[in-house]
């Protein structure tokens, strides 16, 4: 929190704090082009993740809830050609005529022209309790309602937000067990992270790099394609 405070300090009355985390966030030819650099999204997970995501025969993907600012996966999405949404802000109509919703609850800074930067960001945990804490708090309502409804795959993250934790071990409680409320792959998940996950609710799957979770996404995709053995 203190650091963050620090950069707040830093950045000239003047000048939007959103557009200085922007200018920090992609490198600067990337921001005077306005657009990713051939290459930059022809990364193995971006892949995987599109291979998810993608609508088939069996169901897809919906609904992504994202703990990032920028917006590589709605540029890689867009150019294998999917219809997708962004939700930056509460209050806006959450369109069907998509194949993705992406929801950015810590905000959203895409690079892209066209989307509309979040009006807020948040870079803390204190700003995260105040945002998921608030009294009919929309993002609240919204992630209690999704890890009621929904299986969840997470991916890259051990959810350590204390909030979210609250969320889906009161969700797991209100389901009294009758389903798992998703599944986890991350880095070298520890034993107490891995009980504390099991207990609400989640199968956990740990890998020894960030790199094997491509390839275990694209095993998911191949086992759901080819049907039950």
């Amino acid at each position: 929190m203190r650091r963050i405070e620090i950069v707040r300090t830093r950045v000239p009355a003047s000048q939007d704090f959103r557009a200085f985390v922007r200018r920090h966030l992609y490198p600067d030819d990337w921001v005077n082009q306005g657009a990713y650099p051939g290459g930059a999204l022809s990364t193995g997970l971006l892949g995987a993740l599109g291979a998810i995501l993608g609508p088939s025969a069996r169901g897809g993907v919906s609904d992504v809830m994202s703990l990032n600012f920028d917006d590589a996966l709605e540029c890689y999405l867009r150019a294998e050609g999917h219809p997708i949404q962004p939700v930056a802000d509460p209050g806006g109509v959450l369109r069907g005529d998509v194949d993705v919703r992406i929801h950015h609850f810590h905000g959203y800074l895409p690079l892209a022209d066209g989307d509309t930067w979040s009006t807020s960001l948040v870079f803390s945990q204190a700003e995260l309790v105040a945002r998921l804490g608030a009294q009919g708090s929309y993002w609240e309502t919204f992630l209690r309602s999704q890890i009621l409804t929904k299986v969840f795959l997470i991916v890259g993250t051990s959810l350590e937000d204390t909030d979210v934790e609250v969320l889906l071990r009161q969700a797991g409680s209100e389901l009294n067990g009758s389903r798992p409320l998703g599944f986890v792959i991350d880095r070298r998940v520890s034993a107490d992270r891995r009980r504390i996950l099991e207990e609400s609710g989640l199968a956990v799957t740990s890998v020894a790099e960030y790199g094997e979770i491509p390839g275990f996404l694209r095993q998911v995709c191949e086992i759901a394609a080819n049907g039950p053995a």
